[in-house]
């Protein structure tokens, strides 16, 4: 296997949503949702392993019940639904929510009902993959606020170097 190191991939997410937890709402978050993409198995078990294993860590007053999983997606359709449903029950009451979208598609599809609801200013997403479209919401700015990317474009040239070292 050539890739991404998908437990790290988790850690990274999760270490920006502490961060900006610590830097934003001193250390407090009161809930994370968590967006798992559906077919990847294993990639995201361990996905999901590195950002809960850093929230735990990072956010400690984060109860581990405060950790939410929606049952898994895949486009930005889907992302936007299940977001929109969850904020309805946990986003309320000046809550503070982080996402942790395990796709961008699912982010941006997330950072949409964010927006429509109005909560810009009380939830942070990051996603997963650093395309072009996350990467330009990125830049115009709201909830959606960070991508771990995965650089596959180099993966051919790095595979090339592998194997002539073997």
């Amino acid at each position: 296997y050539f890739g991404g190191n998908n437990y790290q991939t988790g850690v990274l997410a999760g270490e920006f949503l502490c961060q900006f937890a610590r830097k934003r709402w001193k250390g407090k978050a009161d809930v994370c949702l968590v967006l798992p993409v559906k077919g990847i198995g294993s990639v995201l078990e361990a996905r999901t392993a590195g950002l809960k294993d850093t929230l735990r860590k990072g956010l400690p007053g984060l109860r581990a019940s405060a950790i939410l999983t929606t049952p898994p997606a895949l486009s930005a359709k889907e992302g936007f639904n299940l977001t929109k449903k969850l904020l309805r029950v946990h986003g309320g009451r000046g809550k503070r929510v982080l996402i942790a979208a395990l796709t961008d598609q699912l982010g941006i599809g997330a950072e949409r009902a964010v927006r429509e609801a109005g909560l810009e200013d009380r939830v942070v997403i990051v996603g997963q993959g650093g395309g072009r479209d996350a990467r330009a919401l990125i830049e115009r700015g709201g909830a959606f606020q960070a991508s771990v990317a995965f650089f596959a474009e180099s993966y051919g040239e790095r595979v090339l170097s592998l194997a002539v070292n073997i």
